[in-house]
């Protein structure tokens, strides 16, 4: 229940969150425009501006497809991510990375309904768990290429990383590619599924932005993740 609370607080691209006072991206202003820009009122489908004044997020899932995690786990998953895509504001883009052990890029920076759609049929391949790969392919395929990817740069850049251990390729450049995602502007949550040992902790909370408690958050499986997910969503 506590999880539930604190995801629908800190998620700040969801509907709920919007209420509390304590979402750290709800007081911001949207990343600065082009001198000599404007916004007009028109939203086209293809640009998926949302409404004047309120805030901009672009949001990539980065999501573990590693062979650790059984098929029927990986799909709940899925539908869990697919919950809060459902929940999201009017102007929110979503990209998704999945990871095993190499990361492939699924989709660039769609509108909600679409990128609940690029999910629904989404296959594990399984492998190794490779998130240094993952975390600099955001970075660099997504948040810095914008002309290919889709990214405003006038949005807040967030990245939700989804995985259920260690990574253990090249796991040496884990937390420098996070620091580097992280050295971009970018907030990164992690949501961390399963049991972890303290080295386990030390990599999720390195990854995480600071302050854990609002970035970090942990589920017993991909059964429990989607259940949590629920509860934030409809504030039980």
């Amino acid at each position: 229940m506590d999880t539930a609370r604190r995801l629908a607080k800190n998620l700040p691209f969801l509907r709920r969150s919007q209420s509390s006072s304590n979402n750290p991206f709800s007081r911001l202003p949207s990343r600065s425009r082009p001198a000599g820009s404007t916004q007009t009122a028109e939203v086209k489908s293809d640009s998926w501006s949302g409404d004047l004044g309120s805030p901009l997020y672009d949001v990539v899932f980065i999501i573990d497809e590693s062979g650790s995690i059984p098929l029927h786990q990986f799909k709940k998953g899925l539908s869990a991510i697919r919950l809060l895509i459902g929940d999201a504001l009017l102007g929110t883009k979503f990209a998704a990375i999945k990871f095993s052990s190499k990361a492939h890029l699924l989709f660039n920076f769609v509108s909600p309904d679409q990128a609940k759609k690029k999910l629904l049929n989404v296959g594990q391949n399984g492998g190794m768990t490779n998130t240094q790969d993952a975390l600099k392919m955001a970075r660099r395929d997504l948040f810095l290429n914008a002309a290919a990817s889709g990214h405003r740069q006038n949005a807040h850049r967030m990245a939700v990383v989804v995985t259920d251990g260690l990574s253990n390729i090249q796991r040496d450049q884990t937390l420098p590619q996070a620091i580097q995602l992280k050295g971009i502007g970018t907030r990164v949550m992690v949501i961390a599924v399963g049991n972890y040992g303290d080295s386990g902790h030390k990599e999720m909370r390195g990854i995480a932005s600071h302050p854990p408690g609002e970035n970090l958050f942990f589920a017993g499986d991909f059964d429990d993740m989607y259940q949590i997910t629920y509860m934030a969503i409809n504030g039980i």
